[in-house]
Parts: structure tokens; C-alpha cells; sequence
């Protein structure tokens, strides 16, 4: 078994030399010490994006639902708007709660986009 492990090793260290001439150039353009860390780099990056888009999701549902709630909560009034002076009040807070809503998902969004172009 100790063999085994040894000539994994041996195989492993000597795939490693051969990939190594192969990126080189690559390596030495972008500047870094080898393919292996340019994949670790790229691997964390990917893991960071997808956080970042899971976030961006989520915030996007917690979004929509307060608009549907603010939808409904309109629909739920519009009698009361109806039957109250206060009816065009009323739209003109729901106007402003929507442009908040869409300003806080662009900014969500802008903010993903800078750090995709940034890393």
C-alpha cells in the first residue's frame, strides 16, 4: 500500500512538472508561480460570484415579495381610496414605496456587476 502511495505521488509530481512547461508562458504573462494556483484563484473567485448571485437572488425575491404585499396591500384599499379624500395620498405613497423598491435593486445589482468587473 506504501508503494502504491509513493508512485502516486511520484506520477502526481512529475503531471505536475509536464503542466507546468505546458502554461509557462501563461504563468509568467499573467504573473503568477504556477497553473495550480491560477486554478485555485479562478476556482475561488467562481465560489465568491455564486455567493454574490445567490445573495442578488435572494434580495431579488425579498424584493418582488414586498412589491406583491404593496400590490396587494393597493388593491386591498383601493375602496377605502374610493370612499376617503385620501385616496390620491395614498397612490402617492405607493408611487414612492415602488421607486424605492426598484432603486435598492439597482443598486443591488450595480453593486454585483462592480465587483464582477473589479475581480
Amino acid at each position: 500500500m506504501a508503494e502504491r502511495v509513493v508512485q502516486i505521488e511520484k506520477l502526481q509530481r512529475k503531471r505536475n512538472v509536464i503542466t507546468d512547461e505546458v502554461f509557462r508562458e501563461f504563468c509568467q504573462r499573467i504573473n503568477i508561480k504556477d497553473i495550480r494556483q491560477y486554478e485555485q484563484r479562478e476556482m475561488r473567485f467562481h465560489e465568491e460570484m455564486q455567493d454574490q448571485l445567490k445573495k442578488f437572488d435572494n434580495e431579488l425575491d425579498r424584493l418582488r415579495n414586498e412589491l406583491d404585499y404593496l400590490k396587494s396591500e393597493d388593491k386591498r384599499c383601493n375602496f377605502l381610496c374610493f370612499t376617503n379624500v385620501s385616496g390620491g395620498a395614498f397612490m402617492h405613497l405607493f408611487k414612492g414605496f415602488s421607486k424605492i423598491i426598484l432603486n435598492e435593486f439597482v443598486l443591488t445589482f450595480m453593486k454585483i456587476l462592480t465587483f464582477e468587473v473589479i475581480c
